[in-house]
């Protein structure tokens, strides 16, 4: 261990000899406190905890995830039970039901009914003390706390355990591409057994990373350790909802194949209350019994402000479909497809800062260029160059798009073919563009470097670039923002990739699109599909649930829309 790691076990267990001091910290036995949770996180850099997936639980969200499950005494298991506060919570309930039990056999009777895991071993030596702390009062037993270092996802379940009654918890965040290489090795079989993901080519390639580990631990959860007609209620990221192609799987609510259903009668959407401070994560609650098939409408809380809601497969002949998510009373369009297809921005695959450039002047018939080298995922080496014009364009950044409006504020280098889909052969480049080819080959390890699995050669290759990213006549709008925000550009501007864009054939036809895209009843009908300000938001995908009709330039009422987008601009 890390002398941190040391230091804080000694605290703890300086703690635990101490009677007066834990009654001092920790209030009374069976008051239902993770007493250890705070000092767990001040100890542990946040960063650290992050990697491992660890948001730990406000008491008041476990409180409600049981009080929601209506747990009283019922055997109940947290499979990935971090510092104990789903058990503690537990351990109080039980203390009150039982009340009436002499102590040796109220000890049992928590010891029968509150079980966890854990695959941090700080976590469970935590999740442990904290067991001690809440029964001190009663007689010591001859037992074994039942807290258990063990991947509830891999390793098999004790035989001490049986099934559960209640499943409840906050299991680990961690997106399938930040998964350990091994680890993602040794799941596969269980991602494809219960039908969250296939891992063709192109899905190991851009849609695997959207895939998070909790929504794996929830099946595992109900089906190897809650028993038939048992209830579970996981913290999970709402995206799991209304993410296309990430979530179609877990959208099943089915185990495997043809295993029992999973009947979810209640979600809680936690977005705008922040439950976990300033973690940028997409808080949600999930509730299902086993062994029932989910049955449309579903209820559907939004807190802050509080909304109920209803939620439903936005395609019914598709229940896998993302959820549209309407308050009780209102009416939105209806869903799609649309005749349009969209498409994602330029994607230098992390490697901003070598692609995205300021023109400093001309040397020339050339540019001399100065690369911005702090933009991206990582910063690179800053440079000064002189390279060729011909495959420089305006770039499009996320920033540049408003209501209407778009202003390229930089360029971007695309050393790209758009018909073959990857970089312009070396040779022609080494004769044609020597000087960009120089440029580039100063960046060629760090290019080399990038994480995005499919990128075929030359080394300095892109993502989401074909015949479309040239179109002269383009609609764009942003991803992740909190509304439809859309805008019409001409000329040969390249949107990033946070942008997306639908090409046209004719500008009328594109302001009559930007003004169907701004609309209330597109933004509300988007709105009801997404999380505003959520990765998912004004995704291409969603042109496939949008109902816009292909232009014609006969209709009147088509006019008048690409009119009145010519006079907001």
């Amino acid at each position: 261990m890390s002398q941190a790691q040391d230091q804080y076990v000694a605290l703890v267990e300086k703690l635990l000899a101490n009677e007066s001091e834990m009654d001092r910290l920790c209030g009374p036995p069976g008051a239902g406190r993770d007493a250890l949770k705070h000092l767990y996180q001040e100890m542990f850099p946040r960063r650290e905890r992050h990697a491992l997936g660890e948001y730990y639980t406000p008491d008041w969200l476990a409180e409600h995830v049981l009080d929601e499950l209506s747990y009283t005494d019922q055997r109940m298991l947290d499979p990935a039970c971090g510092s104990g506060t789903f058990l503690m919570a537990a351990i109080n309930r039980v203390r009150v039901c039982n009340g009436h039990l002499q102590p040796g056999q109220l000890l049992d009777k928590i010891l029968d009914s509150v079980a966890g895991f854990d695959v941090n071993p700080l976590a469970v030596f935590t999740a442990r003390a904290n067991y001690r702390i809440a029964i001190r009062d009663l007689p010591p037993a001859g037992r074994e706390i039942p807290v258990e270092l063990r991947d509830a996802i891999l390793d098999p379940a004790p035989e001490w355990l049986g099934r559960a009654e209640v499943v409840a918890g906050n299991p680990p965040w961690i997106a399938w591409d930040h998964l350990p290489d091994e680890y993602r090795e040794r799941t596969k079989p269980l991602w494809r057994e219960y039908g969250l993901f296939s891992l063709s080519a192109s899905a190991a390639r851009r849609g695997g990373g959207k895939k998070d580990l909790a929504a794996l631990m929830l099946y595992v959860a109900a089906d190897r350790y809650l028993r038939d007609g048992g209830k579970l209620g996981f913290v999970i990221t709402q995206t799991l909802f209304q993410s296309k192609g990430a979530g179609d799987g877990f959208r099943r609510f089915r185990i495997g194949g043809d295993g029992p259903a999973l009947r979810v009668w209640r979600v809680d959407d936690m977005v705008r209350l922040k439950p976990f401070g300033g973690a940028s994560n997409w808080t949600s609650v999930v509730f299902l019994q086993k062994g029932a098939p989910t049955e449309y409408p579903v209820r559907y809380v939004k807190w802050k402000p509080n909304q109920e809601c209803q939620a439903r497969p936005v395609d019914p002949a598709r229940p896998a479909s993302p959820w549209i998510v309407v308050p009780n009373g209102e009416r939105v369009a209806a869903a799609g497809p649309s005749d349009y297809q969209a498409h994602a921005g330029a994607y230098s695959g992390g490697a901003n800062g070598v692609y995205w450039l300021r023109i400093a002047g001309r040397d020339g018939a050339n540019l001399v260029v100065e690369n911005l080298h702090d933009c991206g995922k990582r910063a690179v080496e800053s440079v000064r160059a002189v390279i060729e014009p011909d495959l420089v364009y305006p770039l499009l950044r996320w920033g540049d798009v408003e209501r209407y409006r778009a202003h390229p504020s930089a360029h971007i280098l695309l050393a790209q073919d758009p018909a073959t889909r990857k970089g312009i052969d070396e040779d022609r480049m080494r004769e044609r563009f020597p000087l960009t080819y120089a440029y580039l080959k100063r960046f060629e390890p760090v290019l080399r470097q990038r994480r995005s699995s499919g990128l075929r050669p030359p080394f300095y290759s892109m993502f989401a670039v074909g015949p479309y990213t040239l179109a002269p006549i383009k609609v764009v709008w942003r991803r992740m923002d909190h509304r439809v925000n859309a805008a019409v550009v001409e000329g040969l501007v390249i949107p990033q990739e946070t942008c997306v864009f639908i090409e046209t054939a004719s500008i009328d036809e594109a302001h009559y699109l930007c003004a169907l895209l701004n609309s209330d009843e597109i933004d509300s009908l988007v709105r009801s599909l997404s999380v505003a300000g959520g990765k998912g938001f004004g995704s291409p995908g969603m042109l496939e649930f949008l109902p816009l009709r292909r232009y014609d330039p006969s209709n009147a009422a088509h006019r008048a829309l690409a009119e009145k987008c010519v006079s907001l601009v």
